[in-house]
């Protein structure tokens, strides 16, 4: 770890324990990394049942898997000392928010199938039954079935930011994410008698679930929630509301990172810059448009790059926001040829 000035100051680890499972053995590993070194070490220690005839067998643990544990440890005290916890909302929330029960019940099952093969079939190792099993995600796309697998736990929680859940249900879903003790969500409409399975709620409601879950338990100031294009499965009315929650959220406390091509968000965001400017023609602009002065940014409270074939380049924000249509440049020919079809129809 010699490429990481800038880690390598803050990140200590005297002595942090971790325990985990090596065929159904609990193995409780030490990490020490000094202060400003680039040097760590590690020690484990694997307990069994102990049997005199076995006194000097040695069980060997692979090397793959102390590599694999050893990096996920040093990958989370990396993380830990580089910045805030992030919560992340991948595009495929709106499955993931139906199907995560369905993915428990399947890594439920495959454990099963492990324990059976290790008890039956010695002849098969039960970590190849696991590997032939997986399939390798993006880490935000784990953080999301993780979190809806074991979303019941949610309710011995309680988040400071349960005022922004009920905005996100008021002003855009128009209605309200329930959960109960088994983990089960739902969306109740305004007005309805009864909720609707999150799996035959509307498709903005099953997209939002998640967000709207985790400011009303779990959401802390230390955090930031990052959405993978907000703009997904909303009309164009609930997409400039959409902007004006990520801008109260971030004004409230809680950062956040956005990833989208979506005009009306970008313009809503641009918009919502311009409205901070101490301008009463500007300020009277926003009540017409009713815009709450919470969503009101700061231009220095708000960063936006382009990303143009494979290079990121940062678009100025200034007291009038910034220019949404340079954010254009990534598909040039697209832009010609609505400019020239726009120009042959006024004609």
């Amino acid at each position: 770890i010699e490429d990481v000035e800038e880690l390598r100051e803050p990140l200590a680890a005297p002595d942090v324990y971790h325990k985990v499972m090596y065929y159904n053995r609990d193995l409780t590993f030490g990490v020490n990394k000094p202060k400003g070194s680039t040097v760590f070490s590690y020690s484990y220690v694997i307990e069994r049942e102990y049997k005199p005839e076995e006194a000097d067998v040695k069980i060997r643990v692979s090397d793959e898997f102390l590599y694999n544990t050893v990096a996920n440890i040093l990958t989370g005290l990396f993380l830990a000392a580089a910045g805030p916890h992030a919560f992340s909302q991948p595009a495929e929330r709106a499955a993931i928010a139906v199907l995560g029960k369905s993915v428990a019940a399947k890594r439920a099952s495959l454990i099963e199938e492990m324990l059976e093969v290790k008890g039956e079939r010695a002849e098969i190792d039960p970590l190849n039954v696991a590997l032939r099993s997986s399939a390798k995600q993006p880490a935000s796309l784990k953080d999301n079935i993780a979190f809806f697998e074991d979303v019941g736990a949610l309710l011995k929680e309680k988040s400071e930011f349960e005022k922004l859940a009920r905005q996100l249900e008021e002003q855009i879903l128009a209605g309200r994410i329930e959960l109960n003790e088994r983990g089960e969500t739902a969306f109740l409409p305004n007005g309805a008698r009864e909720s609707l399975p999150l799996h035959a709620a509307p498709s903005s409601a099953r997209s939002l679930a998640g967000t709207v879950l985790y400011f009303r338990y779990l959401a802390r100031r230390s955090h930031r929630l990052s959405i993978e294009e907000p703009e997904l499965h909303l009309s164009s009315d609930q997409r400039a509301r959409m902007a004006r929650f990520l801008a109260s959220a971030v004004n409230a406390g809680v950062p956040a990172t956005i990833e989208t091509g979506d005009e009306t968000i970008l313009r809503e965001l641009s918009n919502l810059v311009a409205f901070s400017k101490r301008d009463e023609a500007r300020r009277h602009m926003a009540r017409r448009v009713e815009c709450a002065r919470a969503a009101f940014l700061d231009p220095s409270s708000i960063t936006v790059w382009n990303c143009v074939e494979g290079e990121a380049r940062r678009v100025p924000v200034g007291e009038d926001g910034f220019d949404v249509a340079s954010l254009d440049a990534g598909s040039p020919r697209l832009g010609e040829l609505a400019r020239a079809i726009a120009a042959k129809l006024s004609r």
